[in-house]
């Protein structure tokens, strides 16, 4: 049995039985729930046609620091992380990459700086030679 439909078995007896989780129940049940809501913040910041293309078959799981998405594109991993404070991370995961670039949840053209950053992170040459190109 898959653990989605574990938990909602478990759910489900509490509410009909009366029972409370446990701790460990609890916080499992809120880090889900982070994790479905920030699955709602992607697909209302991000156009269906780009989700489709980055996040078809992506991971979604639980940082330390909040819930995030783990996703491949053209032999990169990447994980986009949200935070307590509203600010998502993104970072390629190839062990020689810089710190992780900052996206405000909050900035309407999350979209664009989302395919500009990752266009950065698998072209850093071409992105190099463009910003210093004098025409």
């Amino acid at each position: 049995m898959r653990q989605q439909l574990q938990r909602r078995i478990r759910d489900a007896r509490c509410r009909l039985e009366g029972a409370t989780l446990t701790e460990d129940e609890q916080t499992e049940s809120a880090r889900h729930q982070a994790i479905e809501d920030f699955k709602v913040f992607l697909a209302q910041r991000i156009d269906p046609e780009t989700r489709l293309e980055l996040l078809l078959g992506a991971d979604y799981f639980w940082l330390e620091t909040g819930p995030a998405v783990r996703f491949e594109l053209d032999g990169h991993v990447f994980v986009l992380a949200q935070g307590d404070d509203g600010v998502c991370r993104l970072c390629d995961q190839a062990p020689d990459t810089a710190q992780p670039a900052t996206l405000l949840a909050g900035d309407p053209q999350f979209e664009d700086r989302l395919l500009v950053l990752l266009g950065a992170m698998l072209e850093p040459t071409k992105h190099i030679a463009l910003r210093t190109d004098p025409s």
